[in-house]
């Protein structure tokens, strides 16, 4: 046989021949202890190393089955490639979790970080894992060597892995003002890593809350209804390192609150006068029973409320409960409107705020003996003139009434 003796590699080959003599018949038989080998006498090798580390590759002549010559082959470990690294980049004083990809790695071969050993995980004979931290400074690369052990010690080629300075993170906007329940979206940009994912706190709180705000995953911020401070902090981090983060400053504002509806929209003066004698000018001494107060509680729907919300009637502010963002309640003792008409309001205070659109509300005198029009007729004929007070008295008291009144006030 030629060669008797051979190394070879795991999953290698290389071809054998034999010569016969003293007979005309020179063919052979192949045949091998482990591997393959071809009736042409190509052996290939096995894919692991057989025990003892060698295989006997044989030739038998197929004119006499007794003779035959035989060939020893050590076999050794394959040697690793590496094709690709994952990630191709790390950061600088970052912790990292490399995958190396590539061929004939083994359970016992060992990586070297910048020649520095590091403890491979296995994973197949195509992947390896390790993690380290990059302790090279920005602009420079790691080398990146896998190495499998005797029989046959190898390495392979080196390959760099390159290091970037730490993640940097920025946003846009860096400070807004937003309104109480309004929205602002926030863009963030992450450069120095192929990991821009992000988190997004607000006040230091992931994703935020219906105190201070919330914020999505896209960025996009929503004020709360009722502000309860004049400024939060929106914070976003990289997920792939948390040194990369930037925070942006934002001034909340009331809201301007917006009055959907108002009940009732018809109310009574304050001033509810008990059942009368109708006085007249021919018995002066009859006079009007006490009068009682009735207290208005209105009702006010709508949106973006806030604890500081007020309502107005008019230009007369009136006692305000904050129910909810959607509802407020207020209490009054009516005194008259001039026309019986007027208007309801809610004015949210500064900073920001603003004065919803209005709600009509007639108010109508407690108890009417005359009629608006009919009293103010009357006092523009018997009087130097009707305001307000003096229409709701006439026609509170009646005709009769207040002609005995003035007849018996002083000269």
């Amino acid at each position: 046989m030629s060669p008797t003796t051979a190394t070879l590699r795991v999953n290698e080959s290389r071809s054998f021949s034999a010569t016969v003599k003293n007979t005309t018949n020179t063919a052979v038989q192949w045949t091998a202890t482990a591997g393959t080998i071809s009736p042409t006498g190509q052996f290939t090798a096995p894919a692991t190393i057989p025990a003892g580390g060698t295989v006997t590759v044989r030739a038998t002549s197929a004119a006499d089955p007794t003779k035959s010559a035989t060939a020893v082959v050590t076999i050794q470990n394959a040697k690793p490639t590496i094709t690709a690294l994952d990630p191709a980049a790390v950061n600088t004083g970052l912790a990292y979790t490399l995958r190396i990809r590539g061929s004939n790695f083994l359970p016992s071969s060992t990586v070297t970080l910048e020649g520095k050993p590091a403890v491979p995980r296995f994973l197949s004979t195509t992947e390896l894992e390790v993690s380290a931290v990059a302790e090279n400074p920005a602009g420079n690369s790691i080398d990146v060597i896998v190495s499998n052990p005797d029989p046959g010690a190898s390495s392979s080629s080196t390959r760099g892995l390159t290091v970037n300075a730490p993640v940097k993170v920025t946003m846009s906007p860096t400070s807004t003002t937003v309104r109480g329940g309004a929205t602002v979206k926030f863009n963030a940009f992450v450069s120095n890593t192929a990991v821009t994912t992000v988190d997004w706190f607000v006040n230091e709180i992931p994703g935020g809350n219906t105190m201070v705000g919330t914020i999505d995953a896209t960025g996009l911020y929503t004020a709360p209804a009722a502000p309860p401070a004049a400024r939060v902090d929106v914070k976003v981090v990289s997920r792939h390192d948390a040194r990369g983060f930037a925070v942006a400053t934002v001034n909340l504002q009331n809201p301007i609150p917006v009055l959907t509806s108002a009940s009732p929209v018809v109310a009574k003066t304050g001033t509810s006068p008990a059942p009368l004698v109708q006085p007249s000018p021919l018995n002066p001494s009859l006079t009007v029973a006490p009068q009682a107060n009735n207290t208005t509680t209105f009702t006010l729907n709508g949106s973006l409320f806030t604890p500081s919300s007020k309502v107005f009637l008019g230009a007369f502010e009136l006692a305000t409960t904050y129910v909810n963002s959607g509802q407020l309640r207020a209490t009054a003792i009516l005194a008259p409107v001039a026309g019986q008409m007027t208007t309801l309001r809610v004015v949210n205070p500064a900073p920001g705020g603003g004065e919803s659109g209005r709600v009509v509300v007639r108010v109508e005198n407690a108890q009417e003996l005359m009629a608006y029009g009919s009293a103010i007729r009357f006092l523009e004929q018997a009087s130097y003139g009707a305001d307000p007070a003096s229409i709701a008295k006439l026609q509170a008291i009646g005709r009769g009434a207040w002609l005995a009144e003035q007849f018996r006030a002083p000269m």
